[in-house]
């Protein structure tokens, strides 16, 4: 049996029901197209267990090269010390006033919004675009309310990746 989904939401605490509505998936109880899933085929009909065992042993997921992530994490650790004073900054403001940007950064803009509920817990939002149009982050994370000074550090973190991702 499924609960209605009123009664699901309403269980939910208030920054969890915030995300939820602001998130783009889709309303619960609906079903997912057909082939959305990673490494499923796409079949008139559904495929059973067995069919999707043989499937999937003929079509492995590849496995991800060590050398190459070990780069990438080099490379988001260098472009996070290297944005994090001014996303520290942005955070600190953002904790201050609810409402955060980064200006000075040559063809970036970034905006950052702290929503906060009554249990404690706060909501994080943060989108960041390049001037040009050739990239953009946007990203949302619920701050758990026993976290005290350590907002003004989830707020930063959350500064710095997005930062990271469009400013390189």
């Amino acid at each position: 049996m499924m609960l209605p989904e009123w009664l699901v939401w309403w269980a939910l605490p208030p920054a969890q029901r915030y995300l939820r509505r602001r998130s783009p998936m889709p309303p619960m109880g609906t079903e997912l197209p057909r082939g959305s899933a990673p490494y499923v085929p796409l079949t008139e009909e559904p495929l059973d267990a067995a069919e999707l065992a043989r499937w999937q042993a003929d079509h492995p997921m590849p496995e991800p090269d060590e050398a190459d992530l070990e780069r990438e994490r080099r490379d988001a650790d260098a472009a996070r010390a290297r944005w994090s004073p001014r996303a520290r900054e942005c955070a600190e403001q953002v904790v201050r006033t609810g409402r955060g940007s980064v200006d000075d950064v040559p063809g970036v803009a970034l905006e950052a919004r702290l929503a906060r509920f009554w249990w404690g817990s706060s909501v994080v939002e943060v989108e960041a675009w390049s001037l040009d149009g050739s990239a953009g982050s946007s990203c949302a994370a619920v701050v758990a309310r026993g976290s005290g000074p350590d907002v003004v550090d989830e707020v930063a973190l959350q500064v710095a990746v997005a930062l990271a991702q469009v400013a390189t």
